[in-house]
């Protein structure tokens, strides 16, 4: 969501999935959006493999994201 009066040209992040309470990463993965208009939102999708094996794989409640902005100078 961007809260602004200006566009956003372009945003790249990485997704963090962790378990809640901890530091594990359960899954990364890159999202880019290439416009945001101004108090815009936009819905992504994107494919990652998971970084613990099933089995050990929280449910989705226990779940929270985490992004990491990659700023472009």
């Amino acid at each position: 969501v961007n809260h602004s009066a200006a566009e956003i040209a372009s945003l790249a992040m990485d997704v963090v999935l962790q378990a809640k309470g901890t530091t594990k990463e359960v899954a990364v993965f890159p999202v880019t959006v290439k416009r945001l208009g101004p108090f815009g939102s936009a819905e992504v999708t994107a494919k990652t493999k998971v970084e613990v094996s099933t089995l050990d794989l929280p449910d989705w409640q226990f779940l929270e994201a985490k992004t990491v902005i990659q700023v472009n100078e």
